[in-house]
């Protein structure tokens, strides 16, 4: 069976996003899986792409076969910028992302966190990008079944469960 390999920028937050793109091709993964939304409080930890990147970087994915997979991370908060997401996202089409991970933060139910998901969800789908829910121990969403239900009963069908394998030990599962 084959499979699609992707190297994500937070496994090598020191480097370039071309030296990743480079990194991605050299080793045959097809995808990297990149920034394209850096919440103001994480500005600079990051290496966030914006549009003005995208002539140098489409030329760069372009000669070395590698596209963007996934693109990172939306905090839905109460605060979303819908506006800054959708720019983000639609940097992130441009490079050839299909994906895009959201966090749940601050919610006081369970309707509220299905609420935020699926209007991300309908804002990733106006790019073509299917949206993601992540789940980890420092968000209002910490284990794989509290995310799964936000993501069924938001019930777009643009809307996905990320599991990362990591969260997933590390919250008992």
């Amino acid at each position: 069976m084959a499979f699609s390999l992707s190297v994500h920028h937070l496994c090598a937050l020191d480097i370039s996003v071309d030296d990743l793109v480079q990194i991605a091709a050299d080793q045959g993964c097809e995808y990297v899986g990149v920034f394209t939304y850096v919440p103001e409080a994480a500005r600079g930890r990051y290496p966030q792409i914006v549009a003005a990147d995208l002539p140098r970087l489409t030329e760069k994915m372009r000669g070395c076969g590698v596209r963007a997979g996934n693109l990172e991370v939306f905090p839905l908060d109460g605060h979303e910028d819908e506006e800054a997401f959708a720019r983000s996202l639609d940097v992130g089409a441009a490079l050839g992302a299909t994906r895009a991970t959201a966090h749940i933060h601050a919610v006081s139910n369970s309707l509220e966190a299905v609420e935020r998901f699926g209007r991300f969800a309908a804002l990733c789908a106006q790019s073509g990008i299917v949206a993601g829910l992540e789940f980890h121990r420092f968000s209002a969403v910490a284990d794989i079944a509290g995310a799964a239900q936000i993501v069924r009963e938001a019930g777009h069908e643009h809307g996905k469960l990320v599991c990362d394998a990591l969260h997933l030990f590390r919250n008992g599962g």
